[in-house]
């Protein structure tokens, strides 16, 4: 009897959230897994867990069916990326294949790779056998909620906040504008969980998610990353634009629902606005100047793709060419970077074009899909966690932060797992 408890418990995977959420989140509260020690480690708990979920998969269920067509592009991505550099070296001359000048990053970034599709395929997972994606995002909202109160608990030098020459703000993750992202993400997620509530979560308890939602705004404007904060507050404003539009029948119960959220959600914004305001608002100024600075690197790391269009340089690359490649004119800007502040270009720097292409298609499939079924509130608010990442990761550093690489994963297989809505979201 016991046995076969233990058994239906481990099949029915209800033990599989927490788990995911709380390795994300440590991996966050662990300098993002970005440095030379936990990066690898990070990979490898990766692999652990999306290995241990995908056990408990019945090899009869129709999930691998559904993962069958992504998962050869992405294989087929990280083949393109990773054979040519172990080719023996007259074979990949004959072929024109650049020599890595890094090549003792190659396997680790490759686990890297290969960590964060196996957690896409473990939440696609999760969230098909569940049969619903909120499990998953009720508890990564939590654990990320836990996360920012935590941080904004600990005795922090909070002159931040106005600017006062204490810098800008990365909690323990070490890059502001991926501190941002996640914390933009955390919010987004936590307003989903308030406004997605089901009958079974109705109550007091989705209500709590206020705190960690306020605490996640604060701290993603103090990080002072215009990308993440506009993006935070974009993602919210489509949220309220989705309730008013499809929540409830008559146009009076869709302005009312729309107003539950978006007054008290505005009251919020307006105090987060008024404590940070001085230190982030200036930097808006900036942005003309520094817009120009952005398209400066996009078009330097450009040429450098385009030297080696097919291969790519090498996974992992991306610093030693950086640092190879520095002249008079692009010195003094660049000799710090350590991405490519574009997440496509810096794929199509290392991996080449072709692995971008059969990475994109990947996504473009798994997108037709959840473009398919009916979306709920829970939905909007995976999507829009997602965008922020995705749009922060286009001018900014954030998915090449493992963690947030690792976050955005998950939330692109739970989207993936989830199934056809039989009726409309009307909680």
């Amino acid at each position: 009897m016991a046995q076969t408890a233990i058994a239906l418990y481990w099949r029915g995977m209800r033990w599989a959230p927490p788990l995911l959420a709380a390795t994300i989140t440590l991996e966050v509260a662990a300098g993002g897994s970005n440095d030379w020690a936990t990066r690898p480690a990070a990979a490898l708990v990766n692999v652990l867990v999306a290995g241990m979920i995908l056990l408990a998969v019945e090899p009869s269920s129709r999930i691998w069916v559904r993962m069958r067509a992504p998962l050869i592009l992405f294989c087929a991505a990280l083949l393109w990326a990773g054979i040519p550099r172990l080719m023996p070296i007259g074979v990949a001359t004959a072929l024109d294949v650049p020599p890595n000048p890094a090549p003792d990053r190659l396997m680790p970034a490759l686990a890297e790779a290969i960590s964060q599709v196996s957690l896409v395929m473990a939440a696609c997972a999760v969230t098909y056998r569940l049969r619903n994606v909120r499990p998953l995002l009720v508890w990564l909202a939590a654990a990320g909620g836990c996360y920012a109160v935590s941080v904004i608990l600990t005795p922090l030098p909070w002159q931040f906040l106005a600017g006062t020459g204490q810098g800008r703000f990365a909690a323990t993750i070490g890059n502001w504008n991926a501190a941002g992202t996640y914390f933009g993400m955390t919010a987004t997620l936590c307003l989903a969980v308030i406004r997605g509530r089901t009958e079974v979560h109705r109550g007091w308890l989705t209500r709590l998610f206020w705190v960690p939602l306020i605490a996640a705004l604060v701290l993603c404007m103090a990080t002072q990353s215009r990308s993440a904060f506009t993006l935070t507050l974009a993602a919210m404003i489509v949220m309220i634009a989705v309730i008013w539009q499809r929540r409830a029948a008559s146009h009076l119960g869709r302005t009312r629902q729309a107003a539950e959220l978006a007054l008290p959600l505005g009251l919020v914004i307006i105090g987060v606005a008024y404590v940070g305001g001085e230190a982030l608002f200036p930097r808006y100024r900036a942005l003309p100047i520094d817009s120009l600075s952005r398209w400066d690197i996009i078009t330097t790391y450009w040429s450098y793709s385009m030297d080696a269009p097919l291969w790519g340089w090498g996974p992992g690359s991306f610093f030693e060419l950086n640092q190879a490649r520095l002249a008079p004119a692009t010195a003094l800007r660049f000799w710090s970077f350590g991405a490519a502040h574009n997440a496509p270009l810096q794929i199509a720097l290392e991996a080449g074009w072709p692995a971008l292409l059969m990475l994109s298609a990947g996504v473009a499939v798994i997108g037709v899909n959840v473009a398919r079924r009916a979306w709920r509130v829970d939905d909007i608010g995976l999507i829009g966690a997602l965008g922020i990442a995705a749009g922060a990761s286009m001018v900014d550093v954030a998915w090449n932060v493992p963690a947030i690489g690792a976050l955005s994963c998950v939330l692109l297989g739970v989207l993936w797992g989830g199934r056809p809505a039989r009726s409309p979201d009307v909680s």
